[in-house]
């Protein structure tokens, strides 16, 4: 505590088989989660009134032409009652027109889901969404007509298509906090597909239960990705900071903002800090690490292996992958590492390479494990790689 917070500006370039960062300048918050995903919302039947939590999903592509008709498919996780005459979700369309605007299922359908076809009328660099409005389901109860209608309690947004141009999307990341000094968390940002032109997206950190200042250093910047990239991949680097004192596992937020050459797909990574303060002595932990699978080219997850003070003597480790709902070699490649930490050091990096698809999947989870720990206490030996869909 007691630390005046600042903020770091940067700006991070992406070229042909290159990153760098240079000096950059700040940029303001703006706007940008994940389409789809879990949300609230507020189910009315008659004079009752009660908030459920529902999951939503649009899976649509990346990007289309101008002009083009396009499907999405979309799903809403709302049981249709055995007995009703049907099951209803309604959508509207930004930047695209939607004639039929309606998914219909049969009463006792397990979900509403079915897709919509849409007509780009944004124009090339905009994007197209698909805005879930409301669900519920209606029936007939001695000759009149029942109906729970379900309303999300915030606009939610199910798929975003870019108009002639990819989407630009981050990943979240964990790092173990460490008992002094600073270490990173690294979020990936990527775009769904290679650029034809520049693609420049700005960057804030924000708070979650971690402070700017006390806990990590705030930071502002940009991304660019030159054309000519098959598969585009930058890292957004936040600095944590270190210390002895035993408390929660804090959180905090980078958000991307205002896309030049893309849209946003993803727009807010989480970042965990784990702390390891409880044990006694130097302590190697890994961390979590995530990444967007993308259609085509290779992109990575990283794991950041770090110790909770700066190491004395050479530490060295094994570092492993192994399945979970992802599975080897389909969703990501083996990767089975001897690592080391040279005195004076505090942590390494190890990335597991993520294979791409066409195919909506969902988020898939793999494992990776710390083994044969010599020259510190083990903290924390398991982590989570996620691969994030965006089909």
């Amino acid at each position: 505590m007691g630390r005046r917070a600042r903020t770091l500006a940067a700006t991070i370039v992406v070229a042909l088989g290159s990153m760098a960062v240079v000096g950059g300048t700040a940029h303001a918050a703006g706007t940008g989660g994940a389409p789809g995903g879990t949300f609230t919302a507020t189910c009315v039947s008659g004079p009752i009134s009660e908030t459920r939590t529902f999951t939503a999903t649009g899976h649509a592509p990346d990007s289309v032409a101008p002009g083009a008709t396009f499907s999405v498919g979309t799903n809403v996780s709302y049981p249709v009652f055995a007995n009703a005459t049907a099951g209803v979700a309604n959508y509207r369309a930004v930047g695209a027109d939607l004639p039929e605007s309606r998914v219909v299922v049969p009463g006792g359908a397990p979900e509403i889901a079915g897709p919509l076809t849409l007509t780009a009328t944004a124009p090339a660099g905009s994007a197209a969404e698909v805005v879930l409005d409301s669900f519920g389901a209606g029936l007939l109860v001695g000759g009149h007509l029942a109906q729970e209608l379900c309303t999300p309690d915030h606009t939610l947004v199910v798929a975003r298509v870019g108009i002639g141009v990819p989407l630009v999307s981050i990943g979240d990341a964990a790092v173990v906090e460490g008992g002094a000094g600073t270490r990173a968390l690294e979020f990936a940002v990527s775009l769904s597909r290679g650029a034809t032109t520049p693609v420049t997206v700005a960057f804030d950190t924000e708070d979650g239960s971690a402070t700017a200042g006390p806990d990590y250093v705030a930071q502002s910047g940009s991304v660019t990705f030159q054309p000519g990239l098959v598969s585009a991949l930058a890292t957004i680097k936040v600095r944590v900071r270190g210390d002895s004192t035993v408390e929660p596992k804090e959180n905090l937020r980078v958000r991307l903002h205002d896309p030049v050459g893309a849209v946003l797909g993803r727009g807010v990574g989480t970042g965990r800090i784990i702390d390891d303060d409880p044990e006694h002595g130097v302590r190697l932990s890994v961390g979590d690490g995530s990444v967007v699978e993308g259609a085509r080219g290779t992109r990575s997850a990283r794991f950041t292996v770090s110790l909770s003070a700066p190491a004395t003597q050479r530490v060295t480790f094994h570092f492993s992958a192994s399945d979970g709902t992802a599975v080897s070699p389909g969703d990501y490649h083996p990767a089975s590492y001897d690592g080391f930490i040279n005195p004076g050091q505090t942590s390494v990096t190890w990335p597991v390479e993520v294979i791409p698809n066409r195919v909506a999947d969902g988020n898939r989870q793999f494992a990776v494990q710390l083994t044969a720990v010599t020259g510190a206490a083990v903290g924390r030996a398991n982590g989570v790689g996620t691969i994030i869909d965006d089909d």
